[in-house]
This record gives C-alpha cells, structure tokens and sequence, in this order.
C-alpha cells in the first residue's frame, strides 16, 4: 500500500465537438493540417508570424504567483498577460476564404493554452491551435463554443510552441474579432512534502483496468485560465433520462479564498472553467492518448460547504459517445470497494486518467472542519489520491458514484493519511434548498429513486429517410425501462409504426408512394408504470426536389430506390456554353438528355460528378431547351439539387454592375448593341431606347437560388438587395441573341 499526498497540478487535454465540444487529437507522426482542417488550413502556403515570450515575464510572474499563492493553490502554470489582436498575425488568401495565423512560443514551456477575450467569428469560420510538429490538433473552435461576452479559453497544447490558425470564409470577410489576452506558460511542478523531501509515486493507468474504463469516461480534469488546477468533476445521470450535462464537483475548488462562502466573483470565475473528458490512455502500457473533449463555461446550479458539494450544468450539450453518465447510490448502504478515477496531475501534462482501489469496506468518520460523516480511506491499497484531485469521484463495488474527494489528512512523517470523500446521500439532502441539494435536480420529479447505472447517452437508431419499411431501435438503453413509440404532435401518423412486445426498445415504420412523413419520432421511456423521460429522432419521406427551376417529386418504385425526371424549360444563345452544376454526389446513376425547339443537337459532356457543359451548335439559331435529369439510388441517397443553371462568367463581361451597401445597380453598356464593346463605364449606358427588351437573373453562387428575375427595356435597373444573404452572386443576362454573366459580392 501506497502513501497518497497532495499534487499541485493537472494537465488535461479537451475537445468538443465539433457537435458540441471541441476535440484535441494526438498524433503519433506529424500530420497534414489539410486532413484535420477540411482543407482550410496547409502548412506549406501559410505565412505566420512569430512571437517570443520573453523568459524575464516567465520568471517575474512565477515570482508573483509564489508570493501571492496560499498553500492549497495547484498550478498547471503561469498566465502571462498580452494583448494580441488580428492586426497582429498575418492573413493569407486560402480556397474559399482567408486564414490568420500567428505563432507563440515561451520556452521551456511544458505546453501552452490561450485565453480568449472579445472573441467573435462568423458562422463557417473555425479556430484551430496546433502544436509543434503538428502532433497535437486542438479545433475546430466554432461560434457555438464561445461565450456570450466573448470569451473563451482553449485547451492545453504539448510542448513551449503553439500556432493559432483563424479560418474565415470569403462571404464573411472582415467580421472576426479577437483578442489573445493570457498566455499560460505550463511547468513541472514537484512533489514535495513537509521536509522538501521528493517523492515519487506511480499511478495505476487506468486502461490497465478494463472494468472500470466506462466509468473513467465520465470523469473530467478542470482548470482555470489562471494557470490553475481546479480538481476533477464526474459527469452524474439524472433520473427522466434527459442526459442534461451536469458535473459533480469540490466546493472547496470553487471557494478559492477558503472562507467557506462563495462569492459573486468566485461563482463567475468557476463559470468559466474548461471541462476535459478522456485525458487517458489508449493501452495499459501504451503511450497513445486518446482524443479527448473539452467544454468550456457551465452554470453553478447547487453546493453546499457541509459536504464539500457543487453541481454544474456545462453550457453545451454532449453528443459525444466517448463520454458516459456516471450511475449513483444514494443509500447509506456501506460499500464493501472503494475506487476513486482521477486525473493524474504529478507530471502536469503528461497527466492521464488513474485509478485507485480500496478492495475492504469503507469506514465513516467525522473528517476535518467539516461537521458531517464522510467516508475515509486509510492507505490505499493500489494508487494515490491527490489534493489536486478534489472532486475526484468515489465509487462502489457497482460501479456507482457514493461521494467526492474533498479532505485529505497527510502525514509524511508517519506515512499515514486519511482520505475523507463526502457522501452521496449527504449531498442529496444537503441544505434542504434547491439550490443546497443535488435531489432536485437529479430526481426532478420527485421518483424517490434510490440507485441508477452508469449509461452512454440514449438514443435512437434508424435511418432518417424512410422508404418502404425502416426499422428503429434505442440504443444504450437500461434494462429496467420500458418503450413506447408515438409520433410528436400527429397521433394519426401512429398507425404507421408498429413494435414488438417481446422487444419495446425496437419499432418498424411503413409507408407507401402516397405518404407523406415529416415529423418527430418519440421514444416514451417507462420506470414502474411512470413515464420519466423521452427520446426524439426527426424522420422524413422522399421530398420535392430543391433548385432553381422547376421541378418534379422522387418517386419511390417497388424496389425502394428513388428515382426522379426533371424537365427544365430555359434558353440558350448560338455557340454559348452552358455549365449547370448538380450537388448529388450520392445519385450514382445520373443521365442528362435534352430536346429543343426547333429540334437541334446539343452538345453535352459531363465535366466531373457535379458539372455538366451544355453547347448549342453555331450553326442553328437561338433555341429553347428542354433537359432531363433521370436517375435512381439508395433511399438515403435521395437528395438532389440543381445549384446553379447559367452561363459561363466572364470577367471582361460587358455588364455594368456597381453595388452600394443594400443597392445593387445593374445595366448594359451602350456599343453592346452593335457588338463593340469599349469599356464598362456608367456613362456608356444607352442614351436611346432599347432596339428590345433584355432578360436579367441573379442566382446565389452557393445555393443556385434565384434572387431576382426580369425581363424589362430600361437602361439601368436599381435592385434591394437588404434581405439578401452575404456572399457570391451571378448576373446572368440575355440581349440581342448573346448572352452575359458576371459575378457580385454582396456584404
């Protein structure tokens, strides 16, 4: 059995997601940004500039930080205050947009993270900070991660040089704002006990224990943008199932000045901690780190000093399968096992998740100040606790969450300790207020329920597109809960689903050529008669076809594929190319044929999956052309949409276009009528009237939606362009047999 002692601090690695958290992968060799980016970001092409911190502003604030620090303070590092901005990086044009980026390095840094204020980018733009050698990607950052006021602090990245890239797409250009205003300078702190001696101790990995794996992964390593370590949390289910993403964690974490009431100021300084899942090994003996999820900012919902409890909600929901909620007992019920997880902090970043057993009933005992019994643990007999832990999760022998770690009693001269975790069922009741207690919120409605498994994130599987039959079923779902499947809203659509009674959990969905589905299928999960929560998917049926011309509905025939014909009436000039662009990379058989009037031979070749070239020959005249676009896929393969019909832009086009905020004038130059043209200014519009009226359209670049069409014998047209969205528009014009294009920026 090992002596536990207090670690000053934790290094951790977060992610989430891209749904709802960010992700920082580790990389065994170093990779190609453009893989980890979406092409956004390559190495190669990218321009960045480099800062140095200066060593002397390391050195002076490690000297503050000592001098002003109490004796329970854990540092993962030191913040070092600065003041960068957009104006200080360097900007490089990239396919579709621009990146900023600029280079950090403080050496001998063990890692470096970055906090963020005035932070505000556009929807599309991604932040990603990358280490040295590209071995370690920390992104996308987007702006659903970013609080409200504009901050946001990112996760910690190995090694003394970091690179931040800004990604900003062309239609937003300009909108991004930032401002790098710490950097922390991670360090190596040691273990040092009463006498200066150093002791080394070995944590056990806690994929060298399998069983207890799932539980690890609901155990998440929290800091500060202070450079401190603010203990562990665990992830905790609630009984309606709602898989709402609250953390369980030490009050005394929070209570930073230690006078046992919590501040205005320390509330709102524990709302903006990083929350990291999955700082662990891959392998019991391995070195390989798995991904691992960061969440930034949570709500304080409950605490209480007695038992040394806080409650969060993290601000962002959790999508992520990696992660688990944690399962509880709130019984008094001694537990015959005690396991606390947590992340390993003795050597900072390098920290994992570690786990340490007790294999003989727990004790309970009246621990330090505080006037209640906890549950204590003498020696460990495998692992360590840490004061740097706090909040580390205690689990029993049912791999059930029975209280936190909170105290701890060392004695280095007598290598001994008491390891004091606050009870569950303490922490239940707790001040009998909401805001006291973790029963409310947990139990929200009042179940009384006593115990509740460990659990991935319920949910529905099945496809989204219904075609003939399809089949659903719960995923993760425990084995005490029963099913009952509706439709949200529309009971008459109820008739379409049909379930098992020998399997609740599944159901089967049938519709026809005539039937219509948009909707919410839900899951109504059941405990002891009582309907405690549900699980929602949203489902459809083959729908109409999106585009810019008219168009026909997907068919479903009997072998369940779809298939569709699109007749699209439009007008080509003599010898002009037309380039329609499709955006069904799914449809693997795709057939495009034409008519005309009067009847001609076209010229169609198809350039890539999504392109096609359309000519009429030079030696017919001017023709209305009919195309068909036939096809048939998979039933999820349905989508199909006609993103742009239109010629090709040219950049010398003879079109005057000039676009003033909201305004947008659009006219023809006066020699287009004779076919000389001279130049694009505004005061070569034609002076006389038209010899006939022309034709105008405006299509959205990226979608292929027309904005605007005409046909009208004014020289110059004046078009509002206010609700339109920023970005990439085509003119398209048709006068005297010919045909122009040119393209506009709307901001």
């Amino acid at each position: 059995m090992n002596m536990r002692t207090f670690l000053t601090t934790i290094f951790i690695f977060f992610t989430s997601v891209l749904y709802s958290q960010v992700e920082t992968r580790y990389f065994d060799e170093p990779i190609d940004l453009k893989e980890v980016t979406g092409g956004h970001i390559q190495e190669l092409p990218i321009v960045k500039a480099i800062t140095n911190i200066p060593e002397s502003e390391v050195k002076e604030k490690m000297i503050q930080c000592k001098q002003s620090d109490n004796p329970t303070t854990d540092r993962y590092g030191y913040p070092i205050n600065v003041s960068y901005t957009l104006y200080d990086g360097s900007w490089n044009d990239v396919d579709g947009g621009r990146v900023w980026s600029m280079t950090f390095i403080s050496k001998n840094a063990t890692c470096l993270n970055f906090a963020f204020s005035n932070l505000n980018i556009p929807k599309g733009a991604e932040i990603f900070v990358v280490g040295k050698d590209n071995r370690v990607v920390f992104g996308p950052v987007t702006c659903d991660f970013i609080n409200k006021n504009g901050s946001y602090l990112t996760d910690l990245i190995p090694g003394d040089e970091s690179t931040i890239y800004l990604y900003e797409p062309s239609e937003y250009s300009g909108e991004s704002t930032l401002t790098i205003e710490k950097i922390i300078h991670g360090v190596d702190n040691k273990i040092v006990g009463e006498k200066d001696l150093i002791i080394t101790l070995e944590d056990t990995n806690v994929a060298c224990k399998p069983n207890w794996v799932n539980s690890a992964c609901g155990v998440a390593g929290i800091y500060n943008s202070d450079g401190i370590n603010c203990g562990n949390g665990t992830l905790l289910m609630s009984t309606d199932l709602s898989f709402r993403p609250y953390m369980l964690l030490s009050y005394d974490k929070i209570d930073s000045n230690g006078d046992h009431v919590l501040s205005t100021t320390e509330i709102s300084a524990a709302e903006n901690w990083i929350f990291r899942f999955n700082r662990r090994r891959t392998t019991c003996d391995g070195t390989t780190n798995a991904s691992a999820q960061v969440f930034y900012g949570a709500t304080l919902r409950s605490y209480w000093y007695n038992s040394g409890f806080a409650l969060m909600e993290l601000n962002n929901d959790i999508t992520s399968t990696a992660i688990r909620w944690q399962g509880w007992d709130k019984s008094s019920n001694t537990p015959s096992q005690g396991v606390c997880i947590y992340i390993n902090g003795a050597y900072n970043n390098a920290g994992y998740l570690s786990i340490s057993s007790e294999n003989h009933s727990l004790y309970s005992k009246k621990c330090s100040i505080r006037n209640l019994y906890h549950w204590v643990i003498g020696l460990w007999d495998e692992g360590h606790s840490w004061g740097g832990n706090y909040g580390s999760p205690l689990f029993n022998q049912d791999y059930r969450v029975v209280g936190h770690l909170n105290h701890m009693d060392l004695n280095f001269d007598e290598i001994t300790s008491e390891i004091c975790f606050g009870k569950f069922p303490s922490s239940w009741t707790g001040g009998g207020t909401n805001t006291t207690r973790l029963s409310n919120w947990l139990d929200p409605a009042g179940t009384g329920q006593t115990t509740i498994n460990t659990s991935r994130r319920v949910k529905i599987l099945g496809p989204d597109i219904v075609c003939g039959t399809a089949g659903y079923n719960l995923l993760y779902l425990d084995s005490s809960y029963g099913v009952t499947w509706s439709f949200k809203n529309a009971s008459y659509l109820n008739s379409l689903i049909s379930s098992s009674p020998s399997d609740p959990t599944s159901c089967y969905i049938t519709t026809n050529s005539s039937t219509t589905l948009d909707n919410i299928l839900v899951a109504t999960l059941w405990r002891n008669g009582t309907a405690i929560g549900t699980v929602e998917k949203h489902i459809i049926t083959p729908k109409q076809l999106t585009g810019t011309v008219t168009q026909t509905g997907i068919n479903i025939g009997s072998n369940n594929y779809p298939s569709f014909t699109i007749p699209i009436e439009t007008f080509f000039a003599v010898n002009q190319i037309c380039y329609i662009t499709l955006q069904s990379p799914k449809f693997r058989y795709m057939n495009v044929s034409s008519t005309t009037n009067p009847q001609t031979n076209l010229f169609l070749n198809r350039i890539d999956e999504e392109t096609i070239a359309l000519k009429v020959p030079a030696n017919t005249e001017n023709v209305g052309v009919r195309l068909y676009f036939t096809g048939n896929g998979d039933c999820n393969d349905f989508d199909l949409r006609i993103v742009a019909l239109r010629n090709p832009i040219d950049p010398s086009s003879p079109l005057y276009v000039n676009v003033d905020g909201s305004l947008a004038e659009i006219g023809l130059i006066e020699d287009i009528v004779n076919n000389e043209y001279s130049g694009s200014k505004k005061e070569e519009l034609l002076s006389t009237d038209m010899p006939k009226s022309w034709a105008l359209e405006i299509y959205e670049a990226t979608t292929g939606k027309k904005m605007f069409s005409t046909v009208t014998k004014n020289k110059l047209l004046s078009i509002d362009t206010s609700g339109w969205n920023p970005g990439v528009y085509i003119v398209c014009c048709q006068l005297n047999g010919k045909s122009y294009s040119k393209k506009i920026t709307i901001k």
